[in-house]
């Protein structure tokens, strides 16, 4: 098993979840408390009107909270997969890294002997197609919506050319690679592209990323992990 080092004790994820119930929750508490208050003074119309300004407020909340209980669970999913890596990987989940005032919310940094990889885990359902060098990638679910969703290639791009920079200001030059990861059974992916992986492969997630990390030269990963503790933006 590899090592796990968590920026935070507090997954952020599951954190902005209760945060969302709570911020949304208390809202809608609020609301109901002035209908009651509205209705106690006889204000009929307005009692009516708050209360359904409280119902759609706790509608919209726990849409809000599902969505982002979604991406926990496929994170979650990603890194019981991820925990299967060797003991000579080390993984940094859920790490803000800054340089130089700018910041990168990364799913999850993997540091190999050979190599660093940087994973980014989604969690979205529905058929997914687009081009690797598209902006924006379109999603239809099984229910007929559609959506947009940002390239996460595109994203997890970003990523990398910040840990590049504090690698480089450190004096450290290994070889970063980037990976985006699927996880939702209900997802089918219609992109072709060797940096995207899903729980549909043949492959498991931690077999395809030990191959990715299996060449090249060795190098110090206990400072490249120094380096990127280091670089933990508050």
């Amino acid at each position: 098993m590899p090592k796990i080092i968590r920026q935070n004790k507090l997954n952020t994820v599951r954190a902005a979840q209760l945060r969302t119930t709570l911020v949304w929750g208390g809202a809608a508490a609020v609301l109901l408390l002035a209908a009651g208050l509205s209705l106690w003074k006889g204000w009929w119309a307005a009692a009516g009107a708050v209360a359904l300004a409280a119902l759609i407020t706790a509608r919209v909340g726990r849409k809000k909270a599902a969505v982002i209980r979604a991406g926990a669970d496929g994170e979650s999913r990603t890194l019981a997969l991820l925990k299967k890596l060797p003991g000579s990987y080390t993984v940094l989940p859920d790490a803000v890294i800054a340089h130089r005032g700018h910041r990168s919310q990364t799913d999850y940094i993997i540091v190999a002997p050979r190599g660093v990889l940087i994973l980014e885990a989604k969690n979205v359902s529905g058929v997914v197609t687009g081009r690797p060098g598209d902006r924006e990638w379109r999603q239809k679910k099984r229910s007929g919506e559609e959506k947009t969703l940002y390239n996460p290639l595109m994203q997890v791009a970003g990523h990398r050319t910040t840990l590049e920079r504090i690698l480089d200001d450190a004096g450290i030059r290994v070889p970063v690679h980037t990976m985006v990861y699927f996880a939702n059974p209900n997802a089918e992916v219609r992109i072709a592209s060797g940096e995207i992986a899903t729980i549909h492969d043949r492959e498991p997630l931690d077999r395809r990323v030990c191959r990715t990390l299996e060449s090249g030269e060795k190098i110090d990963s206990a400072a490249v992990v120094r380096a990127i503790c280091a670089s933990f933006a508050d």
